[in-house]
This record gives C-alpha cells, sequence and structure tokens, in this order.
C-alpha cells in the first residue's frame, strides 16, 4: 500500500512512528512548523511535500529503491508539526533537496508538544532512546519539590501520577524512576514518610492507532 496515510492521530502516535521508522533506517529528518494562522493551507502544504520527495510509494517500490541504492522518503504530520524522514542512500537528482535534514545518529530529535513537555529522540548504542526533554524534566522536578512543601501526602502521590500519562519507553522510565526518588527524599525532607512503592508507576507502553481514520483505508 502506497505511502498515503501520513495525517498522525496522536503525539504519542508521531513517537510512536518515529521510532518505528528510525528503526528500519530512516535515520536523516526534517521537522518544521507550519504556521497555526495558515491552517487553511496545511493541506496544500502536505501535498507539496508529497510531491517534492515522492513519499506516495508502495512497500514493493521502497524495496525496489532500497536495492538500487536509493533513498526512501516518508512523511508525517501531526497538527502543526511536519516530520521528513529518509533512508540513506542516493538522492534523486530531480529532487529539490532543499529542506535541512538531520542525521538522528548524531543530531536528536527534538519533538515539541506543548510549552511544558517535549521529547528527546536518538539513537544510543544502535537503539532508539526516547527521553524528556531537560527543560521539561526540570519542570517536573520543580513541580515535585514544591508538592513535597505542601506536606499533603496525597497530593503528592495524585501529582506524580500525572507523570504516568507520558509514554513508557525505557529513557522515561529511568527518568520517572529518578523523579520517583527525588519525591521521596523531598517528602522525607518535609516530615512526610512517603514510600516508592505508594507511588503508582506505569511501566506498560501501549501501541497506539497511527493515523486519523479519516486517513485510513485511502
Amino acid at each position: 500500500m502506497a505511502q498515503q496515510n501520513y495525517l498522525v492521530s496522536s503525539w504519542q502516535g508521531l513517537i510512536q512512528l518515529l521510532v518505528n521508522l528510525c528503526g528500519k533506517g530512516y535515520y536523516y529528518y526534517h521537522i518544521t512548523e507550519l504556521p497555526v494562522n495558515k491552517k487553511s493551507k496545511w493541506g496544500d502544504i502536505d501535498a507539496k511535500f508529497i510531491g517534492k520527495y515522492q513519499t506516495d510509494k508502495n512497500k514493493w517500490q521502497r524495496h525496489r529503491q532500497k536495492r538500487k541504492g536509493i533513498a526512501n522518503f516518508y512523511y508525517l504530520r501531526w497538527e502543526h508539526l511536519v516530520l521528513v524522514l529518509h533512508t540513506e542512500g542516493m538522492v534523486p537528482r530531480e529532487f529539490l533537496y532543499d529542506d535541512k535534514f538531520s542525521d538522528i545518529r548524531r543530531s536528536p530529535v527534538f519533538l515539541k508538544i506543548s510549552d511544558l513537555s517535549a521529547f528527546e529522540i536518538q539513537i544510543v548504542d544502535k537503539k532508539v532512546s526516547v527521553t524528556l526533554s531537560r527543560d521539561t524534566y526540570r519542570g517536573l522536578k520543580d513541580m515535585l519539590y514544591n508538592v513535597a512543601k505542601t506536606k499533603n501526602k496525597y497530593k503528592m502521590k495524585q501529582t506524580f501520577n500525572l507523570i504516568n500519562g507520558f509514554p513508557a519507553y525505557k529513557g522515561v522510565l529511568g527518568q520517572k524512576n529518578q523523579l520517583a526518588e527525588y519525591l521521596v527524599a523531598q517528602a522525607k525532607k518535609n516530615g512526610i514518610l512517603l514510600k516508592r512503592i505508594e507511588l503508582r508507576f506505569n511501566t506498560k507502553l501501549r501501541t497506539l492507532k497511527n493515523y486519523d481514520e479519516s486517513e485510513e483505508g485511502n
């Protein structure tokens, strides 16, 4: 089936697709944000990218290009975030290859979901790693520090539970574990005995639907 699906249903789905495609050799990426005030033109922009990099190819066409040493391209969009990926290989001469592409093996993908949350996706030891960005991690740490000052154990547990909303990738789980230990330590400093086992800790990574229903089956 040709890659006609490109409208991703959620930011979690975008990360899921990115991890999957990077694992298949789509190491090069171009990321950009579309202007919110020009939302009516987003469909036209999609069409330009798809045509520019000929992403509407089926599985067999992609295998054929790979065998010939030609780079394969993939186009994705979630709301205003556009992501173009491609594999190693020769870029066809007819392509107007004028967008800036980075190599995820050397430069992490910085995926800003909102003003309060962002992720870094990169390849570490030949595996795709997903972590919360430094600013997001610091923001969560500050939030836990402040709730510990209330000396209210219920609020502490409820606040920590908010972190379970982030996808349970290995890198994110490592950060969550550090935050849990930090909260326990801060609670102790404020005279509250909070045990690590009292904090809800989701470790299951859910598999999500990738694309909007309106796009599926096209």
